[in-house]
């Protein structure tokens, strides 16, 4: 199926690794120019050999997210080199510290609020006018499960998640009429380096293979979710990817879940 992305300029934060990476992969693949970021730059070069290896363009700009000067500095380079933007994928976040309410500072709350909405905010409020010239385009926000159903830690992380679920919303409805269609997706449980890293530690802790540590780990959250597993990037990345295409030109203001099942809600 051909999505239309062809030459499509692609934007990824937080793309050096696990859902981000397999984004701009799977934008790579359908033959899209895509800009990605992410604050290692080892990591970052590593992804733009891998989108070469596809035979697609890319640029790799290094960049802080929870710096707004970062921010902007590679929104100005996107302008110099490509004067367009199609896509805007906002997927860099995370918690930094996984705590209980009692136990974060100001400093947490502070870092997860940058890290996951205001690098949103900051990211689409540049990107708005590159997609104004070229007549629209498309703003994937991922967000989280945790946005709609918090868990038992973390709740700095998952309100600042919720705060992306309802400012997509609204910019679903305040950029409909300019063609700039807005979704969101929220994964659930998806295997990335943070989980690996969790297997390596729990590996060198108790002493056995990293395969046995990977079965320990999985199997901690994998009866919670009714298809039994976690998911992976890839599976992530194929919805961002037809969120993008023309065959999702009439979905706006969406909030999709790929987890599995876990979350137990209706809405």
């Amino acid at each position: 199926m051909d999505l239309g992305l062809k030459n499509r300029v692609v934007l990824v934060t937080g793309a050096s690794k696990g859902i981000g990476r397999a984004t701009a992969l799977a934008f790579a693949r359908e033959g899209a120019r895509v800009v990605i970021c992410a604050r290692g730059k080892v990591a970052l070069d590593k992804v733009a050999s891998e989108i070469a290896d596809t035979g697609a363009q890319s640029l790799p700009l290094p960049c802080d997210v929870t710096d707004r000067t970062q921010v902007d500095s590679v929104m100005r380079e996107v302008r110099k080199r490509f004067d367009r933007l199609d896509v805007l994928v906002n997927n860099a976040g995370g918690a930094g510290k996984f705590a209980a309410f009692i136990d974060l500072t100001d400093e947490d709350w502070h870092q997860a609020w940058n890290f996951n909405l205001m690098s949103m905010v900051w990211f689409t409020r540049a990107a708005l006018p590159l997609m104004q010239r070229v007549g629209g385009g498309r703003v994937i926000n991922i967000s989280s499960t945790s946005g709609r159903q918090p868990g038992a830690n973390a709740p700095h992380y998952a309100a600042a998640k919720a705060a992306m679920i309802n400012l997509n919303k609204y910019l679903s409805n305040a950029l409909a009429k300019e063609q700039i269609l807005v979704n969101c997706i929220c994964p659930g449980p998806v295997w990335s380096a943070s989980w690996e890293g969790t297997a390596q530690e729990t590996a060198q802790k108790l002493g056995i293979s990293y395969e046995e540590a990977v079965r320990r780990v999985k199997a901690g959250d994998e009866p919670k979710i009714p298809l039994q597993r976690l998911g992976e990037p890839d599976e992530v990345a194929a919805l961002a990817v037809f969120l993008a295409s023309a065959q999702a030109g009439f979905l706006t203001g969406a909030c999709i879940q790929v987890d599995g099942g876990k979350t137990r809600s209706m809405f």
